[in-house]
């Protein structure tokens, strides 16, 4: 965990992950386009249309997969952690937490995941589909870092990501095989009906093998004698999905669903606790868009139903296995209808409104005997809510100047309302730089698991009085792009208001409103591209990070300094290299870590062949206990042996 100490300082410029990977089509051939076009920085995800990342009003990201993979990055969660100021990490249950500006929760309940802006998250956990997606279904993934409001509802205090699906007309195939016996397929085919198109897409992944070492789990007095408290568990993860988009003129219409397990522990969470996060979800989608005089109009509504179920060993006295499940979970499901409206005013403005209207529910969460069936205990209730909001924006430009005003109104039927502002500025110092200033705001309406879950005795407790959460931030960015380079330097500022929490003790866990705290961070974003070369890298500080504060439990699992860099260089005709690095500084139980991979990559007509040594230094992968919130207790998250991984991709 020592070696390897100079990388940080090697990579400290920062990345074009910021908008790098954006361009105004997507191509499998990275290195066929021109410069002009490769750095056409454009994002949709913090407005009502594709703007350039110069004057768009948040501090956005756009990652391409093409690119990543080319870099040897070929799992969701590590594009993602290859954001600034961004990790994925696992969790003792089994889920792959985002942690953005040091925010985080172990179901993800902080970030709002979207599918083609679709919310797609789980009504009683808030858990997203992280393993449930194709990477050969998805063009490029778009990212607020920070709250995101106005046009984003609950879910979106710590950040948006929103993966934004291929519209091609083309068919691929992709495979791959791994010496940690990680075998992955994914298809993906484009074609045109009439005046419209239909993409059909899937995957199906027989995840990695590995021992993962836990420690200072806690025995309860009524286990078994000699339950040990540290020890190794196998784990594995497995995935598949498929994926049906048809677009008619200016109707869309998209279903998708998958099925993901992840090993872990369960229950009290001792070793002998080994259980998996068996997750299953279901989205339908229906959009119908007008082109009208003075402006457009979408009509939308989806319905997703999203569950999961535990199988846990050894569930009931530390004895008996057992199933913590919600029945046929066809109960647990959110449905979303909404309208909106985008208009431009005489003087030339810009103006949207809009509303929309939710409804969550969920079925009894059982405890059930594994032999038997009989359910032993209804841990929660079942149990529905309601949420509606209305939404405006103005926006105008003013010679040099651009001035955004938003807000939100949510009201929630348990959490009560919020009334959410945006406020943005943009100064164009050049054609080429831009200075922002933004006020943001996002929240987060409780789930029902921490509304209502009851496990007694004093197990884990839910308050059915949690009130929302919100979360403030100001941040101050220069962006630069000319020619081959996009810098983006920004430094933020947020407030925590009635942060939720899971506050946690050996044997008991509830969740409160802990109160209110602040944070502060600097991320630095760098991109450089020639016709043979395309580099990203960032750097990202966060102030108060890897200390103690009884509000904010989190600080002290987020590392102060953290780096990644990614190069794809084409060495001569067909052939390329490329690399991906990634550090994290000391934070809670865990040392430093420096994450290195390199591939080869030669590339055909019709034909993509990689191979690549994932893990170079061999990094023992181990996380702290950010679920309940233990600065003691390590997480394994992966295999400390370097990994062989040979992929290929056939498309026409």
């Amino acid at each position: 965990m020592k070696r390897a100490s100079l990388f940080p300082l090697m990579f400290s410029l920062g990345s074009g992950l910021s908008g790098a990977a954006s361009m105004a089509e997507e191509s499998d051939d990275l290195y066929a386009m021109s410069l002009e076009k490769l750095l056409a920085v454009e994002v949709s995800v913090a407005s009502t249309r594709e703007e350039k990342i110069l004057s768009t009003p948040a501090v956005v990201s756009r990652i391409s997969v093409a690119q990543l993979r080319s870099m040897g990055i070929h799992r969701l969660e590590d594009m993602i952690s290859m954001l600034p100021g961004v990790q994925v990490q696992d969790t003792a249950i089994g889920t792959k937490a985002i942690v953005m500006r040091g925010i985080f929760e172990a179901f993800n309940q902080k970030v709002l995941f979207q599918l083609d802006g679709v919310p797609y998250w789980q009504p009683a956990h808030g858990d997203i589909p992280l393993s449930g997606i194709s990477l050969e279904s998805i063009s490029h993934i778009e990212v607020i870092r920070g709250p995101g409001t106005v046009f984003h509802g609950s879910n979106a205090s710590a950040g948006v990501i929103n993966l934004v699906s291929k519209d091609s007309k083309e068919t691929s195939v992709f495979g791959s095989v791994s010496s940690n016996e990680e075998n992955l397929m994914e298809f993906y085919t484009g074609t045109d009906l009439g005046e419209g198109r239909l993409t059909i897409s899937g995957h199906w992944r027989d995840g990695e093998s590995y021992d993962a070492f836990f420690n200072r789990r806690p025995v309860p007095p009524f286990y078994p004698p000699g339950t040990p408290s540290d020890g190794e568990i196998e784990k594995q993860d497995q995935s598949k999905s498929i994926q049906v988009r048809w677009q008619w003129r200016d109707f869309t219409a998209q279903y998708h669903e998958f099925r993901s397990s992840n090993s872990g522990l369960a229950a009290v969470a001792a070793i002998t606790n080994q259980s998996k996060m068996e997750q299953t979800g279901r989205l339908l989608h229906l959009n119908q868009h007008w082109r009208l005089n003075g402006g457009e109009l979408d009509v939308y509504g989806d319905y997703n139903n999203y569950y999961l179920e535990i199988p846990t060993d050894n569930l009931f006295g530390g004895v008996d296995d057992g199933i913590q499940n919600f029945g046929s979970g066809s109960d647990n499901h959110r449905m979303r209808f909404g309208a909106k409206w985008v208009g431009t005013l005489p003087a030339g403005s810009e103006y949207v409104l809009g509303t929309e209207v939710e409804e969550r529910s969920t079925g009894d969460y059982r405890n059930t005997d594994a032999g038997t069936g009989e359910t032993r205990a209804i841990t929660l209730a079942a149990d529905e809510t309601g949420e509606w909001s209305v939404y405006g924006q103005w926006l105008k430009d003013f010679d040099r100047y651009r001035l955004n005003v938003g807000f939100r109104y949510v009201d929630n039927e348990k959490a009560g309302s919020n009334f959410l502002p945006r406020i943005s500025g943009v100064y164009s110092l050049s054609s080429t730089s831009s200075l922002k200033l933004i006020y943001s705001t996002g929240f987060n309406s409780p789930n029902l698991i921490q509304q209502g879950i009851d496990i007694p005795p004093n197990v884990i407790m839910g308050d059915p009085d949690l009130k929302a959460e919100t979360v403030e931030t100001v941040d101050l960015a220069y962006t630069f792009n000319k020619d081959n380079q996009l810098l983006i330097v920004n430094a933020y500022y947020l407030n925590a208001e009635n942060f939720i929490q899971r506050q946690a003790t050996d044997f008991a866990v509830k969740f409160a409103n802990a109160g209110d705290f602040d944070r502060y961070g600097l991320e630095v974003d760098y991109q450089y591209a020639t016709d043979r070369l395309r580099l990203i890298s960032n750097l990202a500080y966060h102030f108060d990070d890897d200390s103690s504060n009884s509000k904010d439990l989190g600080r002290g699992f987020v590392p102060r300094w953290m780096a990644s860099m990614g190069l794809h260089w084409v060495i001569a005709g067909p052939h390329s290299i490329g690399t991906s690095y990634q550090y994290q500084s000391d934070r809670a139980a865990v040392d430093k870590s420096h994450y290195f991979s390199a591939q080869y990559k030669y590339t055909g007509e019709q034909l993509e062949i990689m191979a690549g040594v994932e893990n170079l230094l061999e990094d023992d992968y181990e996380v702290a206990d950010i679920q309940d919130f233990n600065l003691q207790r390590l997480i394994g998250g992966g295999d400390q042996d370097q990994v062989y991984r040979v992929s290929a991709r056939w498309h026409w």
